[in-house]
């Protein structure tokens, strides 16, 4: 932190020591500290290499999000630190769930579509009740009319064929064999449905008689033996599809402001990573692989690193004393690397009770590798959201930080959500690296003075946002 903040933070602090309400809210040092009164935060680098190390430990797998187990490892980690540092959780607990989609299944519906020349209509899923899926996902093409007991001329066609009078998996599977991509049983009246048709070698379903008659202008009379086009017609029939949605943790946790508490300053970081070869997303070895045992990727810069700086900076307040005028939210997200999922659910489906269900952010700093300071120094993206931003970084810097301010903000991080929402977001970054997503992301690769010159930067930041510094958003253009 710089000598000019330092001392308006302590003055500030001072302040709020001597002016707490007595029977206010306050965010108290933890019993048995020894500090009766507020003093300036201060970053501890013995511990915060201990938490990287830590979370970045082969026993965590590569803190996958969908491995619960070793991701609760490190939920329950994190969780602890701020309980005892007397930061209390969001609601009743540190862990607010969120859902993120995890895949697609089969639904239990088709969808047809009719084109003809001058239209293309959607038959209504009312008219078409499945009798057999298929593992193909969609067939397109010109129908064909045919005749109940006949298979000739069906090759390579959807088949639109009068329902047979007994098993119409028999009749499924001779037109399958005869070729055929998808049927369609004409009938007057759909039958009753059934909860999950069975599976044949192609899809199957019932169309009624009025429906196929009038989308697909097919004709009175008998159905041919030999298969008959319908003309000017193409249909497009598939499976319909659902998703398949898990939960997972965020870690949440705030300290509430002594004057404008409805004014948030949110602080995150991501705490998931991809897991090792064997269960993860895309862990790969270095590209000279000196350890082809090593399966874990430890994510020891991506991101122990911001997420270790996020606790200490937590700590360090907390510990302190210090009370701030705006609350402070630090949010450890999960997620992130199979898509920003739960930073999207903390900005778009806040947990309805204190802060956000009263408040609103005013402001979002994002930490995410902050692991690998070089000389041309730290990364601080998103200084065009806020005017206000260059003079509060300027001060809160320490000499001994080079910054760097790249024109665009990047959308590959946690922060994105709330840029969208036109707040005003600062994202800390020290560069993508040979070792990225890699198994040799480890502990011993890390930059530590660098990381804590970082961590003086974005508590001087937040020092001066919890004071109440103003940061108007830039309008988007």
């Amino acid at each position: 932190m710089s000598r000019a903040l330092a001392s308006l933070v302590s003055l500030a602090l001072l302040a709020t020591a001597c002016n707490r309400p007595s029977d206010g809210p306050s965010t108290k040092p933890p019993q048995g500290s020894g500090q009766a009164e507020a003093t300036p935060p201060k970053l501890d680098p013995e511990q915060l290499a201990k938490d990287i190390q830590t979370l970045a430990d082969d026993g965590w797998a590569g803190r996958f999000t969908k491995d619960l187990e070793h991701l609760g490892v490190a939920a329950d980690y994190i969780a602890a630190s701020h309980k005892a540092a007397g930061i209390q959780p969001v609601g009743s607990s540190y862990r607010v769930e969120f859902e993120y989609p995890t895949g697609k299944e089969p639904g239990d519906a088709f969808y047809l579509w009719v084109d003809s020349e001058s239209d293309t209509v959607q038959v209504h899923e009312a008219d078409v009740q499945p009798a057999a899926f298929g593992p193909r996902r969609a067939v397109v093409g010109t129908p064909v009319w045919v005749a109940a007991s006949s298979t000739e001329g069906v090759k390579g066609r959807a088949v639109l064929t009068p329902a047979p009078e007994g098993d119409v998996h028999v009749r499924v599977q001779a037109l399958a064999s005869a070729g055929a991509s998808a049927v369609l049983f004409v009938t007057e009246h759909l039958p009753a449905a059934v909860a999950e048709p069975p599976t044949d070698s192609i899809g199957a379903a019932w169309i009624t008689t009025a429906n196929a008659t009038t989308s697909m202008k097919l004709p009175s009379g008998p159905a041919p033996k030999q298969a008959a086009e319908l003309e000017g017609i193409k249909i497009s029939m598939a499976r319909s599809e659902k998703e398949v949605h898990s939960t997972a943790p965020n870690v949440v946790a705030w300290i509430e402001g002594s004057e404008r508490p409805e004014e948030i300053v949110l602080l995150g970081a991501h705490y998931d990573h991809i897991g090792t070869k064997d269960f993860g997303t895309f862990c790969r070895p270095p590209e000279n692989d000196t350890d082809p045992d090593d399966v874990i990727c430890n994510g020891a810069d991506d991101n122990a690193s911001g997420t270790a700086l996020l606790m200490n900076i937590a700590r360090a307040i907390a510990k302190s004393g210090y009370r701030p005028k705006r609350s402070l939210v630090f949010a450890h997200f999960a997620g992130e690397e199979l898509g920003l999922h739960g930073s999207r659910g903390l900005a778009e489906t806040p947990p309805a009770v204190a802060p956000f269900s009263t408040g609103h952010v005013v402001a979002m700093l994002n930490m995410d590798m902050v692991g690998r300071l070089a000389e041309d120094g730290v990364e601080v993206g998103g200084e065009k959201t806020s005017a206000a931003w260059p003079a509060i970084i300027a001060a809160a810097a320490p000499a001994s930080l080079k910054v760097k301010h790249p024109e665009s903000v990047t959308g590959r991080s946690d922060h994105a959500h709330w840029f969208r929402q036109g707040i005003p977001v600062l994202f800390f970054f020290t560069g993508i690296h040979a070792d990225y997503h890699r198994t040799s992301d480890e502990f011993e690769t890390l930059n530590l003075a660098g990381i804590a010159d970082i961590g003086e930067l974005v508590l001087g930041v937040t020092l001066a946002l919890a004071e109440g510094a103003e940061v108007p958003a830039t309008p988007k253009k």
